[in-house]
């Protein structure tokens, strides 16, 4: 019960943070080392937190199994809500290692190169920069 309050209040704050209708969202700064210009490089993507490095969107023929291709993007739905920052919040405080599956590394993508092995508020805030966000 505590959690889903936890969560509530989170999306709560971030709805309120969102930016003002019209505004432009922020932009990326390119990075030579990120192919897709998601925000992270495709050595993170490839080789620890699983998603496609070459994608920057989920295809519209999406198959179950497939590697997602937007980190933040938990559902593959190409949007980031608060159903994906509920995700980490449920999962904040877990330890991670090298046997972990790829569904819960996917989840430490605050910090490159290569994840911190927690799931903290670092990895909160990189899905909370993006709510209401798409791909």
């Amino acid at each position: 019960m505590r959690r889903w309050l936890i969560v509530l209040a989170l999306m709560a704050f971030v709805s309120w943070q969102m930016w003002p209708a019209g505004a432009d969202e922020p932009q990326l700064p390119a990075d030579p080392n990120d192919g897709d210009g998601d925000g992270w490089t495709d050595g993170y993507e490839f080789t620890y937190i699983g998603t496609a490095p070459g994608l920057r969107c989920e295809p519209e023929d999406y198959l179950p199994g497939r590697v997602g291709a937007w980190p933040p993007d938990f559902n593959r739905d190409n949007f980031v809500t608060g159903f994906d920052l509920s995700v980490i919040t449920f999962n904040i405080g877990q330890l991670l290692t090298i046997d972990s599956p790829v569904e819960m590394r996917r989840l430490d993508i605050g910090n490159e190169p290569m994840g911190d092995a927690v799931i903290t508020a670092a990895d909160l805030q990189q899905v909370a920069a993006r709510i209401g966000t798409v791909c």
